[in-house]
C-alpha cells in the first residue's frame, strides 16, 4: 500500500541541497521598479526587461541612461489591441516598417527585435535571443530497486528496467530538460512484485559541460500497473495473502539525482539514484535504493 511520505532529517538535507543548487544555477539579474522585480532579458545599448505580475506578462525597455519605459498593448475591444508598444519602441530605435508591422507582444519577438536594434547600434554586438532549439534525448537504462513507495517490509531488492527520453530546448534553456519514462520492475523469488510504470517529469542540469552532466530530477506524475503478492497477520493473527493486480496514478513529486558522462560523440553513460526524497508519498520505513544506470543518445 502506497503511503504519505514521512521525511527524516537526513533526507530533508539532500532535498535543501539540491534546490540550492538549482537555485543558485539560474542566470537572471534581478531589476527593481516600482515594487516590481524585473528580469533581464536582453542587455545592451537597449534592454528587455520583464516580470509577471498577476498573471499577466509586463515588458519594459531600459535606455542606456537608465531610463525604464513600459511597453503596453491595450485591448480595445474584443481580440483587438492598440499596439501602443510598437510606437513607444520607434522613439527610442530606428526600426523598418515591415519590422514593426510583424512585432508580435511575446518575450521571443521582442528579445530578437531589441537584439537587432541594438547590433544596428553598436556593430560589436552580440546577439543574445535565440529561436528554440529542441534535442531529443534517448536511453536505455537498468539498475535496481527495492520499491521504496511500496510495503517491503524485508527490504528486498528487485532489477529493472527502463528506456526514457529527454526533451531540451538547447537554444533557450539549456539547463533544463521535461523527461518521459517507462520502467519494468521485475519480480523476484523473494518478492512477487511487478510493475509497469511511467512517469513524467522535470530535469535541472546543475553542472552543465560538454563531456559530463549533474543534474536534479523531479518526477511529478506516475501511472503504475502492479501486480503483486503480499502477506500479513491480521488482528486476530491470522496470516492474511493479498493479490494486488490494479492501475495506480501517484503524483509523487519525488527528487533523485544523475550524471551523464561523455563516452562518445553523441552518447553518455547516464547514472540515476531516484526517489531519493518524495513529497506526497512515502515508504515503510526502507531507506530509497532505486538506481539506474544506462546509455543516452542524441536523436
Amino acid at each position: 500500500m502506497l503511503k504519505a511520505l514521512i521525511f527524516d532529517r537526513s533526507l530533508i538535507s539532500i532535498l535543501i541541497i539540491l534546490f540550492s543548487f538549482i537555485c543558485y544555477g539560474q542566470d537572471s539579474q534581478s531589476v527593481p521598479y516600482k515594487g516590481l522585480n524585473l528580469t533581464s532579458a536582453i542587455n545592451g545599448d537597449l534592454d528587455l526587461l520583464w516580470t509577471l505580475d498577476q498573471h499577466h506578462y509586463r515588458y519594459f525597455i531600459r535606455t542606456s541612461d537608465g531610463e525604464i519605459v513600459e511597453l503596453e498593448n491595450n485591448r480595445i475591444k474584443g481580440h483587438k489591441y492598440d499596439g501602443a508598444y510598437k510606437q513607444t519602441l520607434s522613439k527610442y530605435t530606428n526600426p523598418t516598417e515591415k519590422e514593426l508591422k510583424k512585432l508580435r507582444f511575446t518575450l521571443f519577438h521582442l528579445s530578437e527585435f531589441i537584439d537587432s536594434q541594438n547590433t544596428k547600434a553598436d556593430p560589436n554586438y552580440l546577439k543574445q535571443s535565440q529561436r528554440a532549439k529542441i534535442v531529443i534525448n534517448g536511453s536505455f537504462l537498468g539498475g535496481i530497486t527495492n520499491i521504496p513507495l511500496f510495503e517491503n517490509p524485508e527490504d528486498e531488492i528487485l532489477p529493472q528496467l527502463g528506456v526514457e527520453l529527454e526533451l531540451i530546448d538547447e537554444g533557450n534553456f539549456p539547463r533544463h530538460a521535461l523527461y518521459f519514462q517507462a520502467r519494468q520492475i521485475l519480480k523476484s523469488d523473494e518478492l512477487n512484485y511487478q510493475n509497469t510504470e511511467l512517469a513524467i517529469g522535470y530535469r535541472f542540469k546543475i553542472i552543465k559541460n560538454p563531456n559530463f552532466n549533474l543534474f536534479a530530477n523531479l518526477t511529478f506524475a506516475t501511472l503504475g500497473f502492479i501486480n503483486a503478492e503480499r502477506s500479513y497477520y491480521n488482528v486476530d493473527n491470522e496470516l492474511v495473502e493479498e493479490k494486488i493486480d490494479n492501475a495506480t496514478f501517484e503524483t509523487p513529486f519525488s527528487l533523485g539525482i544523475g550524471a551523464d558522462f561523455k563516452v562518445a560523440k553523441n552518447g553518455y553513460i547516464s547514472v540515476q539514484y531516484n526517489e531519493v526524497v518524495a513529497i506526497l508519498v512515502d515508504n515503510a520505513g526502507n531507506f530509497p535504493k532505486n538506481i539506474l544506470v544506462g546509455y543516452k543518445f542524441k536523436f
